[in-house]
């Protein structure tokens, strides 16, 4: 049931839809994202604004790296030559490296919108069956009380560390034969504001 003794560590289906509201729901964060498939690894550093008001994407891709600063109603990127030259812009050596104000209309910036990312990564969250949680313990993460949950879904294990106070998610690590993911979560709310970056053209 739901009734909870002292220390006992709720049950996963009680608290995940909590979990789920505070986390599609909340106004700012900030996130790191890593993913591995076959050796082709992909980071992300997300923080700011989940309305995409003033946010900062950092972003290491396959052969590309990419920053991006949406302040100020203007959207900030850097990039490097690899990432530049697939997006198809003219003279991509030229921008390499330094700060560009994306002009409007690029499409570029709706790729990399903070809210987008954000949906996308909670759209594939399925509630997983009691059945699925193999472990449940109290524990602490970076000096957090935490819930810590192993999950297997799909024949993937997932771990979860879920703030105990907040009922916000502190990381998420998961893998399966063809990819790892880690997630790991701070700021919840919390995220000041973000700079434009000085001297872009």
């Amino acid at each position: 049931g739901s009734e909870q003794a002292d220390g006992d560590v709720p049950e996963f289906a009680d608290i995940w839809p909590d979990v789920i509201d505070n986390t599609t729901n909340a106004e700012s964060l900030t996130a790191d994202l890593s993913m591995d498939q076959g050796g082709q690894e992909v980071t992300f550093y997300l923080s700011g604004q989940l309305d995409d008001s003033n946010y900062e994407i950092r972003a290491n891709l396959p052969g590309q790296q990419v920053e991006m600063v949406m302040a100020d109603g203007r959207m900030y990127l850097r990039g490097d030559q690899g990432f530049l030259e697939s997006t198809g812009m003219p003279s991509p050596e030229a921008a390499a490296d330094t700060w560009i104000v994306l002009p409007e209309g690029m499409d570029i910036g709706e790729d990399f919108s903070l809210q987008q990312l954000w949906q996308d990564a909670f759209s594939d969250f399925e509630m997983p069956q009691d059945s699925d949680v193999q472990e449940s313990e109290l524990t602490e993460l970076d000096g957090i009380e935490a819930y810590r949950y192993l999950v297997t879904e799909d024949g993937a294990d997932v771990e979860v560390w879920v703030d105990a106070a907040e009922l916000t998610l502190l990381q998420v690590e998961g893998s399966d034969d063809t990819q790892a993911v880690s997630m790991s979560f701070r700021e919840w709310n919390a995220v000041g504001p973000i700079a434009a970056p000085e001297g872009a053209t």
